[in-house]
């Protein structure tokens, strides 16, 4: 499971940075690009994550995709709440934005899983009256965006890997005779990595340019220890594994 979250901030981490990066460049030549991500992770429903994950890509899938389709079974049958209004345009939606990333099974699995996720979501709303989620209460929130997260993580597996090896990591995910205090001890340390990232994430979503409000004094450490590991990494094949290089 440990390794199932480091992934899942591995890709959103190489992801979100590269735009970061996209961004900062082309406001030195005065062209400002729209921000793509907005803490997706801090998300307290599936349709809410992907109203944060890769904005860009998620607006053009809705108004060019999902509004179409969904239009288009209206006009067939006008109640919104119909079988076919609900499972196939989300379903088409998320098989198409598995296809844009990869031709192949595991993407197709991928997005299969996302457009299943808001289907079910969409049949819990049509048991009664919904409140916002910021108007809960702060543990439903909690517990809302824990929950969105572990789904989220297991739908990477498949993003990263063929089917036949993604059900199988899910097997051994539930496995817990395989559970050693050198895994306990491996977890213990990835509670304590992850929360430096999602906090750099939610500082910066807070302000964009909160960094240029620090002390100077901290700003060129920062600088120095970032300039440091790409040094490192570049020295080593990790960098290979760049997962969007390709786009």
């Amino acid at each position: 499971w440990g390794w199932l979250f480091v992934y899942s901030f591995n890709l959103y981490n190489d992801f979100a940075g590269y735009t970061t990066i996209v961004r900062g460049v082309s406001g030195l030549f005065g062209i400002r690009l729209s921000s793509n991500f907005d803490r997706p992770y801090f998300a307290r429903s599936f349709s809410e994550f992907w109203n944060r994950w890769h904005i860009t890509l998620s607006l053009w899938l809705r108004d060019y995709v999902y509004f179409p389709t969904l239009r288009a079974f209206l006009r067939r049958n006008t109640n919104r709440y119909a079988f076919a209004n609900i499972v196939i345009p989300p379903m088409l939606t998320m098989l198409m934005s598995g296809l844009w990333h990869g031709l192949s099974w595991n993407m197709v699995l991928w997005g299969a899983l996302h457009g299943v996720y808001l289907i079910v979501e969409r049949l819990l709303i049509l048991r009664g009256p919904v409140i916002a989620s910021q108007r809960q209460s702060r543990w439903r929130q909690v517990v809302a965006t824990s929950v969105i997260f572990i789904f989220v993580s297991l739908a990477w597996v498949a993003f990263r890997a063929e089917p036949e090896v993604a059900f199988s990591f899910w097997y051994t995910l539930i496995q817990w005779n395989n559970w050693t205090i050198n895994y306990a001890r491996i977890f213990v340390a990835i509670l304590l990595l992850l929360p430096i990232a999602v906090g750099i994430d939610w500082l910066q979503n807070q302000e964009e340019l909160v960094f240029l409000r620090w002390p100077l004094l901290l700003q060129s450490a920062l600088l120095a220890v970032a300039l440091f590991l790409i040094l490192i990494l570049s020295q080593d094949a990790m960098v290979d594994v760049f997962v969007y290089q390709g786009f």
